[in-house]
């Protein structure tokens, strides 16, 4: 999973394991005061180009 280290609400740096963020906040802390980490959610998948093209792209009203 994704975690990210925060500051003023923004993420500031993204890296994979909790362990590997955590050692990354105490590392920046001494130079920088506000962070936190948190995990990032997932971005949604993408639509394939099927799912994509059996959608109307618009509906029409008569």
């Amino acid at each position: 999973m994704k975690w990210g280290i925060h500051y003023n609400g923004k993420i500031y740096v993204e890296v994979y394991g909790k362990k590997k963020a955590h050692d990354l906040l105490y590392q920046l802390s001494m130079c920088l005061e506000g962070l936190r980490v948190a995990g990032i959610q997932p971005k949604q998948k993408a639509l394939s180009r099927k799912e994509r093209q059996s959608r109307p792209s618009f509906i029409r009203h008569e």
